[in-house]
């Protein structure tokens, strides 16, 4: 087993454990409710993290404390930046909030921007072409 890799003991202890959604060979996904319940009782009264997995029945000592702050820690950072925890990584879904007429504006204002850029580079090009000469012997 490689370092990182959760163990198929490990693996069925969690998958058994009704605050978790899915597990596989690398990675340990928790149920929203889960997330949220955790997140309250740390902010809201000073729970500490590592006693919060391990009220939820999860063995944080077969989890790894590592890989439990570091969840703890990405649902903190999705909390500071107003993204919905329990998504997915990488990049942020649109608030739900947001009209159509506004994500039609935003998309307008970058193509604008691309539009802009095109038209400094064709300037550019331009710009740095050889000058054209006469054929030689010829007269104008």
């Amino acid at each position: 087993m490689a370092h990182g890799e959760i163990g198929p003991e490990l693996a069925g202890a969690l998958r058994a454990n009704p605050n978790v959604e899915r597990v596989t060979a690398r990675t340990v996904v928790f149920r929203r409710a889960f997330i949220e319940h955790a997140l309250d009782q740390y902010l809201n009264f000073g729970k500490p993290r590592l006693r919060i997995f391990e009220e939820a029945g999860i063995d944080v000592g077969a989890l790894g404390r590592d890989r439990a702050a570091a969840a703890f820690g990405n649902w903190l950072t999705k909390v500071k930046r107003g993204l919905p925890v329990g998504s997915p990584p990488g990049r942020p879904s649109p608030p739900p909030e947001t009209t159509e007429a506004e994500r039609l504006r935003a998309e307008n204002e970058r193509l604008r921007m691309a539009v802009d850029l095109y038209r400094q580079l064709r300037r550019l090009d331009r710009r740095h072409q050889p000058q054209k000469q006469p054929p030689r012997g010829t007269r104008r």
